[in-house]
């Protein structure tokens, strides 16, 4: 219920262990072959430029919108832990953020992973979480790190981490996104009895959904940062579907529309253009569909 869904009126009120800092000194071939490794070697070239833990036989790295950070997840020997790992090819900082810290306190380790979903517009935090591994489920899961046991900020200067959401012991997850503008942060159980935080004003806005549903997730903002839309499914205690949406919320007032429904047809934003176009993925690539928000069509 709505009670159980954490609070987060100040985002420095809740911490968990400091990221642990480490700092380092760097025959014939078909077509498709050497594309490849053309490839590869851009790769391995730019991963060269940063410090860092993992291999290429464990990481796909990814890179903040600066390029001046790389983040990598894989398992660390000398922490005997899966890491994700944050380094930043100028300074030559490296924090390490152990898998273990981040999870449940549960009997056993739940399979997952960590990846960074949000990196802040002035360059100083990353937005990350822990998530279980398992089937992606439906269609507006997978794409968009959207869900997980809990969401963290690090400060890439001095390695202190926050709780954004902080994980709960019950195993449930969290679904959440941040805005493209950092002013705003949505989050829920499942998408369920979502909020809207104003994270310059504090203000606290309950989203009043027009209709209820099991799951929600799949969130694409507005480029202005003030509306977002995702998706939801609605199913019986059985598991069987009957029912999608895509909504529309505007999260200055909490009011939200429904711009489509289907009983079979499950559609996941993907983007929302300058001139108001969501482009819109049907059933995992079976269509793409352009949705005009001006004229709702």
């Amino acid at each position: 219920d709505s009670n159980s869904i954490p609070t987060v009126s100040d985002l420095e009120s809740l911490s968990t262990p400091t990221a642990r800092p480490s700092f380092t000194p760097s025959p014939s071939i078909t077509p498709d072959q050497a594309v490849y490794d053309a490839t590869q070697s851009v790769v391995q070239t730019k991963v060269a430029q940063f410090p860092r833990v993992c291999t290429e036989n464990y990481s796909r790295p990814k890179y903040s919108p600066n390029d001046l950070w790389m983040e990598e997840l894989c398992y660390s020997k000398n922490d005997r832990d899966l890491v994700l790992t944050l380094s930043n090819r100028e300074t030559r900082l490296l924090w390490r953020l152990p898998y273990r810290e981040y999870i449940p306190h549960l009997d056993f380790d739940p399979d997952g992973g960590m990846s960074v979903v949000h990196w802040s517009k002035d360059g100083r935090y990353a937005y990350f979480t822990s998530f279980p591994r398992g089937s992606a489920g439906e269609c507006f899961y997978g794409r968009l790190p959207d869900t997980g046991f809990g969401l963290f900020r690090i400060d890439l200067e001095t390695g202190h981490t926050v709780s954004i959401l902080p994980v709960n012991d019950d195993y449930f997850w969290y679904s959440f996104s941040i805005s493209p503008t950092d002013r705003r942060f949505v989050y829920g159980v499942r998408s369920l009895n979502l909020k809207v935080l104003d994270v310059k004003t504090g203000q606290r806005i309950n989203v009043a959904h027009e209709a209820d549903f099991s799951q929600g997730g799949g969130y694409v903002w507005s480029p202005d940062g003030l509306k977002i839309v995702y998706s939801t499914v609605t199913s019986n205690d059985r598991g069987e579907r009957f029912g999608y949406s895509l909504r529309l919320v505007d999260t200055q007032s909490g009011s939200e529309q429904i711009l489509l429904e289907s009983p079979n047809d499950c559609f996941e934003a993907i983007s929302w253009t300058e001139d108001n176009t969501l482009i819109l993925e049907k059933n995992y690539n079976e269509a793409f569909v352009e949705f005009d928000l001006i004229s709702n069509q």
